[in-house]
């Protein structure tokens, strides 16, 4: 019994100290829930005294403009930096580029559709669109795709990634890192995959 009463008398104690102790916030939207001296910044605050009554607080200091974002610039850049050229060029004899950036028809009768760097340096080369594709020996065509090299005449590859046709009418149906390297010879898709067989 003794016991409980001086639980009681600690915690009613530590109530009373909680209750009677001074809180400061600042901010939007803060709160304070007890004590007698309560102080918060001005702005739409809500103030929760010992007497468990809420009172909203609806002030507009307008004398105190807020502080405008430091605007921050890199102190590692160049004023005169060069800008990377975003052009086409179809310099080749009656070349064609329809669209895209950087593409690059140099082979007479070439054509480039569209895409990004890609390069059609042979005569009636031809890209139909895709990413740093090659298209260097006669009649060569790279449909679309990124990374592939046609570099046989009459060679062909109809898309994906970094496939080369160097046999001459060779074809490349898709798929990634695939080789055709001899005359005729086909590679349907897949991973990996060589021909370097006539015919085969």
């Amino acid at each position: 019994m003794m016991f409980s009463s001086i639980h009681f008398s600690i915690c009613t104690w530590a109530i009373l100290l909680l209750l009677l102790t001074s809180f400061t916030v600042h901010g939007q939207g803060t709160v304070v829930d007890g004590g007698l001296v309560n102080d918060e910044a001005p702005s739409t605050d809500f103030l929760m005294k010992g007497s468990d009554s809420i009172q909203r607080k609806l002030a507009n200091d307008e004398s105190t403009p807020p502080t405008p974002v430091p605007t921050i610039k890199p102190t590692n850049a160049p004023t005169n930096a060069p800008t990377k050229a975003l052009t086409n060029d179809a310099s080749g004899d009656q070349a064609f580029i329809g669209l895209g950036l950087n593409n690059v028809a140099t082979g007479a009768k070439s054509v480039i559709g569209g895409g990004e760097n890609n390069i059609a340096n042979a005569t009636y080369a031809s890209i139909l669109g895709g990413f740093d594709n090659v298209a260097s020996d006669l009649s060569s065509t790279v449909g679309g795709g990124e990374y592939n090299v046609a570099s046989g005449e009459r060679s062909t590859i109809s898309g994906g990634r970094a496939n080369t046709a160097s046999g001459s009418s060779s074809y490349i149906g898709g798929g990634d890192y695939n080789a055709a390297s001899a005359t005729e010879s086909t590679v349907g898709g897949g991973l990996s995959n060589q021909a370097f067989g006539t015919g085969s």
